[in-house]
């Protein structure tokens, strides 16, 4: 009709509008973030999986748990500030890469190790590679793992990885799949009893032989540090221990240390028969090697996970528990081979 005029929005229809496409998109996005988290964390448990896969056939062609260096080695006093890590050693036996090629800089060929003596050269080219590629030097590439290039990823800096070591930031680490670096437990194979610790700081040798079954000393490199794509710092302060809010990192009191690796690597079905009450011990470790996700948040036993609440509620251990799993309230993945 002539003369009509075209009726458009008004403000207040147009705030209406907005504000329901803004409640709408703040419903969306947290959905699709934990569909995503989810997603990371089935894929994560996947990764592991091939992991533990791979060093159970390594148990069974060799009569050992993989890692080229022994746990008591790894578990060095030089080792806490060398940052060899665990996995990197069990990988060298799972993903190849010692060569006899002396170390050059300039062909990727580095020595590696948690003591100054005994170290190995490493070809970072040859970790993970086909088959095709193994070359004659290569002397201990037998692919018993072989995941996709993208789960390596260098933790090239001393922020990232706490060593001393030039070299050991050129050695490519495998991270899952939020891009945190994965940790390995080497149990020791020292004899098991009532005088036996679980876990200690580092290796020690005594006029009664030492040793424990753990060492946070293999792990240190990470526990020192702020590792991977999100770059969440595990290591607090002399001031404020859980600054990096891990239970396991750096900063922590030893005797906090020693609780929580207690707690999260005994296995909770089988307690040590001699303990009971609030002296409760494990009998068992959950594996001979126990690889370690640090899940959704980044941090390797969270403070701010449910079981970090309670855990900061009795000075800062993550108590061990039977037949309940201190890990349950932790949003950490694990896995575990042998016994």
């Amino acid at each position: 009709m002539a003369g009509a005029t075209r009726r458009g929005f008004t403000l207040i229809e147009l705030l209406i509008v907005l504000a329901i496409v803004g409640v709408v998109i703040a419903i969306i996005l947290p959905v699709l973030g934990g569909a995503r988290n989810t997603a990371k964390r089935a894929a994560t448990l996947a990764l592991l999986n091939d992991l533990s896969n791979g060093s159970q056939q390594f148990v069974l062609d060799e009569r050992r748990t993989p890692g080229y260096f022994n746990a008591f080695d790894m578990g060095a006093q030089s080792n806490s500030t060398r940052g060899f890590m665990a996995m990197e050693n069990v990988l060298l036996d799972l993903s190849g890469g010692i060569t006899t090629d002396a170390a050059d800089d300039t062909k990727g060929i580095y020595a590696v190790g948690p003591k100054v003596q005994g170290t190995v050269n490493v070809n970072v080219n040859l970790i993970a590679a086909p088959a095709s590629n193994f070359s004659g030097t290569n002397t201990r590439a037998k692919g018993y793992f072989v995941p996709d290039k993208a789960n390596f990823v260098l933790q090239d800096t001393k922020a990232k990885k706490a060593t001393n070591v030039d070299g050991h930031l050129k050695i490519p680490d495998l991270v899952d799949s939020f891009g945190t670096p994965i940790l390995a437990w080497q149990q020791d194979d020292v004899p098991a009893g009532p005088t036996t610790p679980f876990a200690a700081i580092m290796s020690t040798k005594t006029l009664n032989g030492g040793g424990a079954r753990f060492y946070w000393a293999s792990n240190a490199g990470f526990l020192n540090a702020a590792p991977g794509k999100m770059g969440k710092n595990q290591k607090g302060t002399s001031s404020d221990p859980l600054a990096g809010k891990s239970m396991v990192g750096g900063g922590n009191p030893a005797a906090n240390l020693i609780a929580s690796m207690t707690g999260i690597l005994g296995h909770p079905s089988f307690p040590d028969p001699a303990t009971s009450g609030n002296t409760l011990a494990p009998g068992s470790a959950r594996g001979g090697l126990i690889f370690h996700a640090a899940g959704t948040d980044g941090y390797f036993v969270g403070s701010t996970d449910k079981g970090g609440k309670v855990a900061m509620g009795r000075g800062g251990q993550i108590k061990y528990t039977s037949p309940d799993d201190a890990m349950i309230d932790f949003d950490d993945l694990m896995t575990a081979v042998g016994n």
